[in-house]
């Protein structure tokens, strides 16, 4: 009972109670039945650091691993924990085991693009050129980062020493074919540039240049078939060589008439990669047919595929064909068979009439239902460290009898405009249908806000109204989303920590509410990019938290919170006006 308890405390950062029972002689190294999660692993995956210095102070296994073969370090590196990752190394933790996929601790943070964990590990002097040991992936750490076509965590790794014409063992591919085999023409010049050998050939007799032609890149073949002849870089980074966006050339200094015809431009180069109303209707169909095979696997109809791959846009930012990026995965939620939750709040007006569900009352405030519930450990995942495998997360939820009241859906409902709201009529329909009728899909999941222990209460979850939006939209729309959520998700997030990709959604949500119909059209989408990235900076400065980015769109009574540790509000803000002012930045996607 003691360990269990320490396992509890350890997860909900109880510092007194974790000191207490390691003074009692609790086992450090106990683990749980369903995972074999030690202490030490929750506390990790929860980010309490003092528990986790605490536990390494006690002597517990810094190495154990769980039933996937994670051990503490992997689980820091999943988490994006840096500081407790540093703790972790600090006390002899092994950074080079291999999970049961086969990939070690860095292989995970080049796949999950963590690159503060990868910064850290590279700086403990990780081994950077260690595979993974699966034979099927097999993938050296520069093989893996230049096919996620990430040019920090390629120079980082060279500058490392990653050797850089290693052959992969299962199929003798290096990281100048992964380069090609992607089309990416600055990986490209920089590999070449730092020594990269044009002419190895993988085991079925085919170079770089061979891939290129294969895939119709005539360009980056011909590049790599000069690659002998031509000089190296040695003065400069090769990459700069590559086309990049100048400062003439920003938005600020195109007339109005030329960012519309770049605009035009960039939106069909997006269909061109596949960014059509119709490819993400057939995904859609696609994760319907998943969950149709899923739910006759485990022989239950309460299980749902939600998330970015369900919505049929941002999966993938560089394709639309049913493709799933490494960095994304597919969430598969599950209600639990417990009775629903009947919420309740002070202003009984405040919801649809339950009709006297008589379900376990709970308390609503502030988009979370006050029902604790255990969370000691990780939502069940298949965990994507490597490209071969798409992360499945499987999320427990509990069914709620009705839903909070939903602003749109009110008879005087009025914008941030003071207007009637823009969103079509067919769409509001769906949208009351699923809100109001007798058998509303209202679900909770396991989410505390950041001011309150995990555990302590539920998020309501808005996901099916948030479906039925998504489904909806025309081409042009899906393209606003995916350069929004391309500048959140690989440029903003790159200078700052605190924005999460699911603002994305729900700024898409507050622009189709204000912005007419006639408005989307591809000559103005960037300009309405730069306007909700402006309309985000006005939700950021009206916050009255330092924690809080803006309001939840269906639930305006809810906060969207910032990430764990993010850098000052201020710092944000900053960052997404510079990166409004230059927007051109989005010229940087490469559309396969």
């Amino acid at each position: 009972m003691a360990c269990r308890s320490l396992h509890t405390a350890s997860s909900s950062s109880q510092l007194e109670t974790v000191a207490d029972l390691i003074r009692a002689g609790a086992d450090l190294d106990e683990q749980t039945p369903d995972g074999s999660f030690t202490p030490l692993h929750l506390a990790v995956y929860h980010g309490n650091d003092k528990v986790v210095a605490t536990l390494i102070r006690a002597g517990c296994n810094v190495d154990l691993p769980d039933t996937a073969g994670f051990t503490p370090v992997h689980t820091a590196v999943l988490k994006g924990r840096t500081a407790i990752l540093r703790q972790l190394v600090k006390a002899g933790a092994n950074l080079n085991t291999h999970c049961c996929m086969g990939n070690t601790p860095l292989l995970a943070a080049i796949s999950q693009r963590r690159i503060a964990a990868f910064k850290a590990l590279l700086e403990a002097q990780v081994d950077v050129n260690q595979c993974c040991s699966d034979v099927s992936a097999s993938a050296s750490p520069l093989f893996a980062a230049t096919l996620g076509g990430d040019q920090e965590f390629v120079k980082r790794l060279v500058e490392a020493g990653a050797s850089i014409n290693f052959q992969q063992p299962n199929n003798g591919l290096t990281a100048l074919h992964a380069a090609a085999l992607t089309g990416n023409a600055k990986l490209v010049n920089y590999l070449v540039g730092v020594g990269a050998e044009a002419g190895l050939e993988n085991y079925q007799g085919i170079t770089a240049a061979n891939m290129a032609d294969m895939r119709g890149d005539h360009r980056v073949a011909a590049r790599l078939n000069l690659a002998d002849t031509e000089p190296t870089v040695s003065d400069s980074d090769p990459a700069d060589h590559a086309e990049e966006p100048t400062t003439e050339s920003l938005p600020g200094d195109k007339g109005l008439k030329e960012l519309r015809e770049f605009s035009v431009t960039l939106s069909n180069a997006m269909c061109a990669a596949g960014f059509k109303a119709l490819n993400a209707s057939l995904q859609s169909g696609a994760a319907l047919v998943l969950q149709d095979i899923l739910r006759r696997y485990y022989g239950t109809e309460d299980l749902y595929v939600f998330g970015s791959f369900s919505d049929g846009w941002g999966s993938c930012l560089r394709t639309l064909n049913g493709r799933i990026s490494r960095d994304s995965d597919i969430d598969v939620t599950v209600f639990q068979p417990e009775a629903p939750l009947c919420l309740r709040a002070m202003d009984s007006a405040f919801f649809a009439d339950c009709n006297n569900c008589r379900h376990l009352e709970v308390e609503y405030v502030d988009g979370h239902a006050r029902y604790g519930i255990d969370a000691s450990g990780p939502n069940a995942a298949l965990l994507a460290n490597y490209p071969l495998i798409t992360a499945i997360d499987l999320i427990k939820a509990l069914r709620c009898c009705r839903y909070p009241r939903i602003e749109l859906l009110q008879p005087d409902y009025r914008n941030r405009k003071c207007q009637t709201t823009e969103m079509p009529q067919r769409i509001l329909q769906q949208l009351r249908d699923e809100a109001l009728g007798d058998s509303p899909k209202c679900h909770a999941v396991v989410a505390a806000p950041p001011d309150e222990p995990p555990g302590s209460c539920m998020r309501v979850s808005t996901t099916l109204l948030e479906r039925a939006v998504m489904h909806s939209l025309t081409t042009v729309q899906g393209q606003f989303f995916i350069l929004l959520k391309f500048l959140i998700k690989k440029v903003i997030s790159s200078r700052v920590s605190g924005l999460k990709t699911y603002m994305a959604k729900n700024l898409l949500f507050y622009m189709l509410d204000e912005t007419p119909a006639a408005d989307w059209e591809p000559q103005n989408l960037l300009e309405l990019v730069r306007q909700s990235l402006q309309l985000l900076v006005e939700m950021m400065e009206s916050s009255d938290s330092e924690h809080v980015c803006m309001k939840h769109f269906f639930l305006r009574d809810a906060n969207v919170y910032f990430k764990k540790d993010h850098d000052l509000q201020s710092v944000i803000i900053d960052c997404v006006q510079a990166t409004s002012r230059k927007l051109l930045v989005v010229t940087k996607l490469t559309y396969y």
